[in-house]
């Protein structure tokens, strides 16, 4: 599949090179707090404005909304959100700094 985007946009080369390269980009969980005031409510767009000021780009989020133990008893991945469907609904985010609290999925370099 790469090949073929490649071949129809050559463009696209550069970008799944750095992407999937030793030196590129990663994928990471951040805290919100980086991005989020306390309680802040956000829309996707929201923040991708924020992760760009730190050369980061998000691809979903994982939502704790309060209640932990209910939250590990979900399947792993249904647990995280990747390309949110609705990018313009505004979200409430709770940083908590443990592990309870929200947290983004970026592509960054560390």
């Amino acid at each position: 599949m790469i090949l073929a985007q490649i071949s129809e946009d050559r463009d696209n080369g550069y970008v799944f090179e750095d992407l999937f390269s030793e030196e590129g980009m990663e994928m990471h969980v951040k805290d919100i707090r980086l991005f989020v005031a306390q309680d802040e409510t956000l829309s996707f767009w929201d923040l991708v404005s924020r992760c760009q000021m730190r050369n980061m780009i998000p691809i979903g989020w994982v939502r704790k909304e309060g209640d932990h133990e209910a939250w590990l008893q979900l399947p792993t991945m249904e647990r995280c959100v990747f390309n949110p469907w609705d990018k313009d609904q505004k979200l409430s985010w709770h940083g908590t700094g443990d592990k309870n609290g929200d947290m983004l999925i970026v592509i960054s370099e560390d």
